[in-house]
């Protein structure tokens, strides 16, 4: 550790002191994520009734008076000595409670407003004839309209970000094919390997974590979406081969946006810094993983913003790196403090519920590349032609559970991913990939979860 310690100071002398910055177990929540919010459209229509809320807010709850009942009164005895019996009053639930204190506040409020206006501190009786019913059904009433009007509220803001990620579609479409001819094969790129998925046991219900997830809007059913990951920008990559640089920086870019802090960073340096081969001599072998890219950043140079060191979509023949890179590329500020290679989907699973994103490589299969939403092993259609038995990596950043209508063929889950080819793939640049497609489609390669970050 003390020979690590020394070589930093030594590389990076007037480099001040860095903040690790670790993941988050919180979960983003349902409210105002909107890429949670449409993903579970697409579950809509697998889901049976049982899995659908209940309680639907479907229209502006209606201005119903509360009706009283009508009391007869019974005849009043007459008055005895005898004193009269305590009554013990019947245990509220805590929501009586909360709205019964809440009304109590208001009241003594009321009275102090009216004991100065009228200029007397003589106390104002206030009129009990409502009963706590009552009171409470106007509470509830009151807080249905609320809840009526954000979740209205958030569906005008969805429906706006659907269109604009419709008018994006129509540019993915357009740039399709140069996306695939931008596949390549990561296996080739890493010698390690881990056993193939496709053979793995199912993923159980004890598999699934139960802690820090969130409710789905509209179903029954549980989800997870790391801290930060709503925040991290969807990114294009263009025509050129470095999907696994710009996985990696999402899941570096979702780590800081967990901790409180914005920041764009340079898939530029990152592709540089994860081809040694290319780093001074012009190359033209195409592609990438990450971990070299990692190392890098932990022994020789920082990741600089995307200003310092833009990104240039476009391809240049025999130059894959674009060298030289401009000085200002080395104005670096980020790097990876720690990470961790997974090889099963239940250590993916356990990843994500813990806050982590995860870099993923997969073949892909031709639903992949149009989908709604959700890719799931079903309509896969199996892998066809050369280009696209090629790979293209990807950021893991939660994950939902599935209807049971689909997890015989399907799984218990599906992995919400990050893709690299703009708003306009999947919904908003996200989409859920089954269980079972994740199993057949994964390069044999680690999956690699991005722990904690230095951020200078």
């Amino acid at each position: 550790m003390k020979t690590i310690l020394i070589c930093f100071m030594i590389i990076f002398p007037l480099i001040g002191q860095a903040k690790i910055l670790k993941a988050s177990s919180q979960s983003e929540t349902t409210d105002a994520n909107f890429i949670l919010m449409s993903l579970e459209q697409s579950l809509l229509p697998y889901a049976s009734d049982t899995e659908k809320q209940i309680e639907k807010i479907e229209e502006r709850p209606k201005d119903e008076k509360i009706s009283k009942k009508a009391v007869t009164p019974s005849p009043t005895a007459a008055p005895t000595p005898t004193p009269k019996a305590v009554v013990t009053p019947e245990k509220l639930s805590q929501g009586e409670e909360y709205v019964l204190n809440a009304l109590k506040r208001n009241r003594e409020r009321l009275k102090k407003i009216r004991e100065q206006e009228k200029g007397s501190t003589a106390p104002v009786q206030e009129q009990e004839s409502d009963s706590l019913f009552e009171k409470f059904q106007r509470e509830e009433k009151r807080m249905r309209q609320e809840v009526y009007d954000t979740h209205q509220k958030w569906q005008d803001e969805l429906a706006n970000k659907q269109k604009e990620w419709s008018r994006a579609e129509k540019e993915f479409l357009s740039k399709l094919d140069q996306y695939k001819e931008n596949l390549f094969n990561l296996e080739d790129l890493e010698k390690e390997k881990i056993p193939a998925l496709a053979a793995a046991r199912p993923l159980s219900s004890g598999n699934i974590p139960q802690e820090n997830l969130s409710s789905l809007m509209s179903l029954n059913l549980k989800a997870k979406m790391v801290a930060g990951a709503k925040d991290a920008p969807i990114r294009d990559q263009g025509t050129r081969p470095t999907c696994a640089a710009f996985a990696a920086i999402h899941a570096i870019e979702i780590l800081l946006a967990g901790n409180g802090i914005d920041e764009n960073l340079s898939e530029q340096f990152f592709y540089w810094a994860s081809k040694p081969q290319c780093q001074t001599s012009p190359c033209s072998s195409k592609g990438s993983w990450v971990e070299s890219g990692f190392l890098f950043t932990q022994q020789e140079g920082l990741i600089p913003s995307e200003n310092s060191c833009p990104y240039d979509a476009q391809q240049k023949n025999n130059n894959d790196t674009q060298i030289p890179l401009a000085s200002s590329c080395q104005r670096g500020k980020v790097a990876v403090n720690k990470y961790k290679k997974l090889k099963t989907l239940k250590q993916v699973l356990a990843a994500l519920e813990a806050g982590t994103p995860v870099v993923a490589g997969f073949q892909l299969s031709e639903n992949f590349f149009r989908n709604k939403g959700l890719v799931l092993l079903k309509d896969a259609g199996g892998i066809s032609g050369k280009t696209h038995a090629q790979g293209h990596a990807i950021t893991l950043v939660g994950f939902m559970e599935l209807p049971k209508k689909l997890q015989a063929s399907e799984g218990k889950v599906c992995f919400i991913t990050a893709n690299s080819w703009g708003l306009g793939w999947g919904k908003g640049g996200h989409a859920c990939l089954s269980e079972n497609w994740a199993k057949k489609y994964a390069y044999r390669l680690p999956f690699i979860a991005v722990e904690a970050v230095d951020y200078r």
